[in-house]
């Protein structure tokens, strides 16, 4: 991942970014209400045209299906207070002479 960070890297993607960023503002000017569907694919599309050489053009292509999943699923697993073991830890934290 970090061989896409490089400078060189950058100039290389820069076209796919702009392409990209072109049909997200094309697309929420035409239906602003579907601002997510739209972030989404173009988020998950500029992901998987750098790391894979994949191009996105609806968002419902399963590649784009199965990592909108894979990121929902982290975000309900990470999010605080999800699990009961959390307010555990948070409570032993909270009362521990660490501050």
């Amino acid at each position: 991942m970090h061989a896409l960070c490089s400078a060189t890297a950058v100039e290389k993607y820069a076209g796919a970014q702009r392409l990209a960023s072109a049909m997200l503002l094309r697309d929420l000017m035409r239906e602003p209400a579907r601002y997510e569907k739209w972030l989404e694919r173009y988020t998950g599309g500029l992901i998987l045209r750098l790391a894979y050489g994949k191009r996105l053009v609806v968002g419902k292509e399963p590649e784009s299906e199965r990592m909108l999943r894979f990121v929902k699923h982290v975000e309900g697993v990470v999010n605080p207070g999800a699990y009961f073991v959390d307010f555990a830890v948070m409570s032993i934290i909270a009362t521990s002479s660490y501050r």
